[in-house]
């Protein structure tokens, strides 16, 4: 295990770089479509937040908007 440098917390190796961007760093992954205002600091969430604005179907994607 690795110690976060910053609140002292032992995490695994894997772990503990997304916990330092996640709870101690101050990057922002930021939604990139109009009108949507969603900002996260992990980039898996804003992926995976991005993947609700669209649905796969079998011959193409559709997009789905803000509600």
């Amino acid at each position: 295990k690795k110690v976060c440098p910053y609140c002292y917390k032992e995490l695994t190796a894997c772990i503990l770089k997304r916990h330092i961007e996640s709870v101690h760093g101050n990057i922002q992954y930021k939604c990139t479509l109009v009108g949507c205002n969603y900002v996260s600091t992990r980039k898996d969430h804003l992926n995976a937040h991005m993947k609700k604005h669209f649905v796969s179907t079998d011959s193409h994607k559709t997009f789905f908007g803000n509600k």
